[in-house]
């Protein structure tokens, strides 16, 4: 399937409200790569919803449409649900664009879509955040759509903060996590550089399902810089002058060197590895970590 104009980050940067972008990205992606989805499965009725923009129009209750003169949609929870958590770093440096989005509010969107796509599959869903000078917030882990609106406002709420130790933010969030959950976590990971990621391995003992979403600027992975600049620091004020044709090849040795590094950290641990460039469209991203066969053991 060719990308639709609606999973792009081009087009979706210009729609406001992670709730409206999740669910068309949600939608787009089922109804295009996995069309029978929900068929074939042990679901059961669980609540209704109104309809909104966006959503898909099979799923609505004609009956409920019809009582009550207002469109309403059906929500279904499986005979078995998994707790899905999302863990974010909101540092500076995810505060970085080459073009329309930032790492931040690429990493915001797709975590609202998989927060949507756990919601609709009757999964329990949490976000941990970082607070806005130190600690780690949460929403705790809950179901239905209500659920899931309390989750997107207050990613509606986060923005990029300064530096932050995230290593030590994860080892911290790790005590909200409970054992064989579904565990995503979004970073750059630009302050784990030369660092022990044994964090990973803390989620190991859980037996969690651990999802690794490595989330990079196209310029940072292949630095198409030239001539001499001024770069300046995103989490620190600082600056500095390099020759950036002279440093390129260097650089794109030692940004390889650690996606290597976070990817062997990752399988060590026994989780998945995904670098994600924030152009990539959405659809392509959900397949690469959203696969029916990935994410629903159970299906």
């Amino acid at each position: 399937m060719n990308n639709t104009l609606q999973l792009l980050p081009e087009v979706l940067a210009h729609i406001k409200g992670y709730d409206v972008r999740a669910r068309l990205i949600v939608y787009g992606w089922l109804s295009g790569v996995h069309p029978s989805a929900f068929r074939g499965q042990s679901i059961e009725f669980s609540e209704h919803r109104p309809y909104v923009p966006g959503d898909d129009p099979r799923y609505i209750d004609w009956r409920a449409t019809a009582k009550f003169d207002k469109y309403f949609l059906k929500m279904f929870e499986h005979e078995a649900s998994t707790s899905i958590f999302i863990i974010l770093d909101t540092s500076g440096s995810m505060n970085y664009t080459s073009s329309i989005m930032t790492k931040l509010e690429y990493s915001l969107t797709l975590a609202a879509a998989i927060a949507y796509l756990g919601i609709i599959q009757g999964d329990r869903v949490s976000l941990i955040y970082p607070g806005a000078t130190s600690g780690v917030y949460s929403v705790p882990p809950g179901g239905g759509y209500q659920h899931y609106l309390q989750i997107v406002q207050q990613m509606e709420n986060l923005g990029p903060a300064g530096s932050m130790d995230f290593i030590s933010f994860v080892e911290e969030a790790c005590h909200l996590i409970t054992r064989t959950s579904l565990v995503f976590i979004f970073s750059d990971f630009l302050d784990c550089y030369n660092k022990n990621l044994k964090l990973f391995l803390t989620m190991k003992t859980k037996n969690v399902d651990l999802r690794i979403l490595h989330v990079l600027d196209r310029s940072e992975w292949n630095f198409p810089f030239r001539g001499y600049l001024i770069f300046k620091g995103l989490e620190e004020e600082k600056e500095i002058e390099v020759d950036a044709t002279r440093l390129r090849n260097r650089y794109q040795e030692l940004m390889r060197k650690f996606s290597g590094f976070v990817e062997d950290e990752s399988t060590r641990a026994g989780g998945l590895y995904h670098r994600i460039l924030t152009d990539q469209s959405f659809e392509a991203v959900l397949n690469e970590i959203c696969s029916i066969q990935k994410i629903r053991r159970r299906v």
